[in-house]
């Protein structure tokens, strides 16, 4: 947050910051005197050490009724190594912890030791019902001191960031019961005027929900913890795709994970096998019907088959913090060859535009065979075109309004795939044997990442033209994602006996 914040001036000082390394947001009241007298705008930005750089910026664009305003600046910044996101979802949670930074006008540097002001606090009240002002949400923090004898002016045009995303502007300090209590307006509330200024914008149903949100944290907690990621882009004139891969790591003592694996999903299994609406609010009825279903799902990963696509939901959820949002319905009978072609299809925006969700699998003894049959089945899992789509009603009914319901609903009444992107999940094993005589051998769990991470690398190089081919051939999309797990087992029966150890 401290690289992407910058001191503005404009007749008088407030804060800005970056969003992308040519575009800059802060709240309009800030370069005010640009608007009406064509006052110029300074940017001053500190990238460590207590150095700063001066950058000029213009007005691109600005709304009265939000008080936030768009500015580029002359020249693209690189001193940004990780972009925050921006996020348009809305929180509404008392509980909700944010941060911000900016530079006060009146802030004692000598006295606080820093050039800058930073403040972590909570929500305090959402005012997203009332339209008559022009913020929606109303902060404190307790890292404001009584004892200040300035207030906060300056501050105004201050990210405010939410779990690593910017999710609103500071607009305004107010002195109230509350010392000092901080004004923001949210980007839920001005996400028409982002997206009509072209700002990409993210927004998912995770926080519309708390029971919902904590799965999807827990979920993303797990999969953070047992996998390491490695990014791969397969460049194209008629295609992007971008490719993370991910495989399981090993502890410390070059042993891989994969109890740990085992353990999470028999912890989360209940919530696999149920929808929402059951798990939401307790009733004996539907806990019996809980039970009904539990036992089933056991039945079917006992008897082979169902342990897969259980692994494909869960490492949606983890990655992606996406929950289901359709069920889908094949147009036509799939021949696939892969052991997994999820019918789960999740829902989620990125850079402002739709995205749908889904994945597939194949775990064969051969890695080659494995991958190259996933390549050759692509078709399966990314031509959704004639496929029929049904709502999770659930999911679709905890949705705050907002840019995500409406491309959903868009979506629904108007299949227009060039306007969605679309990001795949999927999974191959490798061979465990290969891997025991690695660790009997004494080679240490890092070295075998290693090998793992260079292998994948090559045979994706070595397949790069004909992945393109198929999606190219299969599909309008022309921006495909894909997480690619590895996971260290050829047989899903390896895994399944693990797997019900855990139940037990």
């Amino acid at each position: 947050m401290y690289h992407i914040t910058a001191k503005v001036t404009c007749g008088s000082q407030g804060t800005a910051f970056l969003i992308n390394e040519s575009q800059v947001i802060t709240a309009r009241h800030c370069v005010k005197k640009n608007i009406e007298n064509d006052e110029p705008i300074e940017l001053e930005f500190y990238s460590g050490n207590d150095r700063s750089f001066i950058k000029n910026a213009k007005l691109v664009a600005d709304s009265i009724e939000h008080d936030i305003a768009l500015l580029e600046i002359e020249g693209k910044v690189d001193h940004i190594k990780e972009w925050l996101s921006l996020d348009s979802n809305s929180y509404e949670s008392i509980e909700t912890e944010w941060q911000t930074m900016g530079y006060p006008r009146e802030w004692n540097i000598e006295e606080e030791g820093t050039a800058y002001c930073y403040l972590i606090g909570k929500l305090y009240l959402d005012n997203s019902f009332d339209d008559s002002v022009t913020y929606d949400k109303q902060l404190t923090s307790s890292y404001i001191k009584d004892e200040w004898s300035y207030g906060l002016a300056g501050l105004s045009g201050a990210p405010l960031v939410v779990k690593n995303k910017v999710i609103g502007i500071i607009i305004k300090e107010e002195y109230s019961a509350i010392k000092s209590q901080l004004k923001s307006v949210s980007f839920f509330k001005c996400v028409e005027f982002l997206v009509q200024n072209g700002v990409k914008i993210d927004s998912s149903i995770a926080n519309s929900n708390n029971f919902l949100k904590e799965r999807l944290q827990l979920q993303k907690k797990v999969c953070t913890e047992l996998f390491n990621k490695v990014d791969h882009s397969l460049l194209n004139d008629e295609i992007e795709i971008n490719v993370d891969f991910y495989y399981l790591k090993y502890n410390d003592i070059g042993i891989k994970r994969v109890d740990e694996l085992a353990m999470h999903l028999a912890q989360v299994l209940t919530q696999y096998a149920c929808d929402l609406s059951d798990l939401a609010i307790f009733d004996l009825n539907k806990h019996l019907d809980i039970i009904k279903k539990t036992n089933r799902i056991v039945s079917e990963i006992s008897n082979g088959g169902k342990l897969g696509s259980m692994l494909l939901w869960m490492l949606i959820e983890g990655i992606l913090e996406m929950p289901k949002m359709y069920t889908r319905i094949r147009s036509s009978k799939s021949n696939s060859k892969l052991n997994y072609v999820s019918n789960d299809v999740h829902a989620g925006m990125k850079d402002s535009q739709l995205v749908l969700f889904t994945g597939g699998g194949i775990l064969n003894e051969c890695f080659e065979t494995g991958i190259s049959t996933l390549i050759q089945e692509l078709e399966a899992i990314v031509n959704l075109k004639g496929d029929i789509f049904f709502y999770d009603q659930y999911s679709y009914d905890n949705l705050s309004q907002g840019p995500l319901k409406e491309s959903i609903d868009n979506f629904y009444d108007i299949r227009d795939w060039s306007q969605v992107g679309v990001e795949l999940t999927v999974f191959t094993g490798y061979d465990s044997n290969l891997l025991e005589m690695f660790e009997k051998d004494g080679i240490t769990g890092s070295r075998i990442e290693e090998q793992l991470n260079h292998y994948f690398i090559e045979e994706l190089s070595k397949n790069h033209e004909y992945i393109c081919k198929q999606i190219l051939s299969t599909t309008e999309v022309k921006k495909v994602k894909i997480n690619w797990f590895l996971l260290p087992f050829n047989k899903i029966s390896d895994f399944e006996e693990l797997f019900m150890s855990k139940l037990s």
